[in-house]
């Protein structure tokens, strides 16, 4: 190669770096500074969609509190379920023993008294 095309190259080379160097460190910066206005995009949300989540937040508080209120009411009426049927099953036993859970005597229903007949079977009793 010629000594004056190898300083010619070189010179042409030297001014091709200096010249497309600020070139492509601005296009590898605007890139850069674009995908970061898209993530900052993405990360804000369309305006409907921030909306959208506040309000199914809400909602949700909401269902919460409505299935609280659902579930102590029925833990109540289950109680309440159990106090009765331990009761009626008192009152049963003690029927067939023949006292009343009240205190007073039991009688039998369609009978003068119950001291007089004394039950064979279970039969509706009623307190007197």
């Amino acid at each position: 190669m010629d000594p004056v095309a190898a300083v010619i190259l070189s010179v042409a080379g030297v001014l091709g770096a200096t010249v497309l160097s600020p070139a492509l460190i601005f296009a590898m910066y605007y890139r850069h500074k674009e995908k970061m206005a898209r993530m900052h995009n993405r990360q804000e949300g369309a305006p409907g969609v921030v909306e959208d989540v506040a309000l199914l937040r809400r909602e949700l508080a909401a269902l919460r509190e409505t299935t609280t209120h659902f579930d102590m009411s029925f833990d109540a009426e289950i109680d309440k379920l159990q106090r009765r049927l331990a009761q009626l099953e008192a009152e049963q036993r003690a029927a067939v023993r023949g006292t009343n859970v009240g205190g007073g005597p039991v009688t039998m229903v369609g009978t003068p008294s119950a001291a007089s007949v004394e039950p064979e079977a279970p039969q509706m009793l009623r307190r007197g």
